[in-house]
């Protein structure tokens, strides 16, 4: 919910909902070239939800996010820029794709790394530095942000 709606702020609601549907269409072509004789269908929203994952990073990289640590025997939660845990996120991703290459894995790895990526680079082009609210009114990038 946190990356979501801060990503719909600063585009406004109908360039995040073509920049979602963007974000899903580059996921499937990418899960699609990337096993193109899976036996799984592709569906699902993952793709297009990384590709709001990537917009965030892109957006708001040094946003402090409320995130669960895990340790052996212990666990706390720490405040730390969106930065880290979406670049680990991102390369948790990228790992198990080519660790589960062949292997009929059922889960679309390659659309989690297709969404992430397009939402990174068609971020920029879906959001600029003045943004138009579904009111009428004239807000700031990210003026509004949420944090965990």
């Amino acid at each position: 919910m946190i990356f979501g709606d801060n990503v719909e702020d600063s585009m406004g609601h109908c360039r995040f909902f073509l920049f979602y549907g963007l974000c899903g269409v580059t996921a499937i072509l990418t899960q699609a070239l990337s096993e193109p004789h899976s036996a799984y269908p592709i569906i699902g929203a993952s793709g297009a939800i990384s590709g709001i994952l990537g917009a965030y990073l892109v957006l708001f990289p040094r946003a402090k996010v409320l995130t669960l640590v895990l340790l052996p025997f212990f666990f706390t939660t720490l405040r730390l820029p969106a930065m880290l845990p979406l670049l680990l996120w991102f390369a948790v991703q990228l790992i198990s794709d080519f660790g589960s290459r062949g292997s009929g894995a059922s889960v679309a790895f390659g659309a989690h790394i297709g969404g992430f990526i397009a939402g990174c680079c068609w971020c920029p082009c879906s959001s600029g530095a003045m943004c138009h609210c579904s009111r009428g009114e004239t807000r700031a990038l990210g003026s509004r942000m949420k944090s965990a």
